[in-house]
């Protein structure tokens, strides 16, 4: 055999190098981590979501017992207040992005009357929407209409009460 044949045939049978197991790992790990965190993204929308939506029905329904309330938003957090402004219930929302809302007692808040419509202290007609978005990019919008009511998505118009 010539010496070039000799090296390609020690090359062809010649062990595999062992592999290097630190790498393999870090590989694995960090191909298992990107569809997690993605997951874990949509899962806290979601989650922030419905904890939201369960929120404004029982300052809703604390109005109708109680009198006005308040909901008032913060950086990341949702204060249910009564008309003396103590604290009935706080939410921590991760994923809070905008409160589109303007109300007569100021922006982002929400206030929901006795009778339970969010009407006589609104700005705008058709009341406001609250969006929650996650890093990623996705995000669900909650809009909180004029009688009190609230539905999924966004409000767009914006006429003047």
């Amino acid at each position: 055999m010539t010496s070039a044949s000799e090296e390609l045939w020690k090359r062809a049978w010649m062990p595999l190098r062992p592999l290097r197991w630190p790498r393999v790992i870090a590989l694995a790990l960090a191909l298992a981590a990107v569809p997690t965190a993605l997951a874990w993204q949509h899962f806290q929308v979601e989650q922030d979501y419905h904890a939201l939506w369960m929120l404004l029905h029982r300052a809703r329904t604390q109005a109708m017992r109680a009198g006005p309330v308040t909901v008032r938003f913060t950086a990341h957090r949702a204060v249910v207040e009564n008309r003396a402004d103590e604290v009935l219930e706080s939410l921590f929302l991760v994923t809070l992005h905008e409160v589109r809302y303007q109300t007569t007692q100021g922006d982002r808040r929400i206030v929901f009357s006795a009778s339970g419509p969010t009407s006589p202290y609104n700005v705008h007609l058709h009341g406001g929407d609250v969006t929650l978005r996650a890093w990623t990019g996705q995000e669900r919008s909650l809009w909180v209409h004029c009688t009190g009511g609230i539905t999924r998505g966004r409000n767009d118009d914006w006429t003047v009460n």
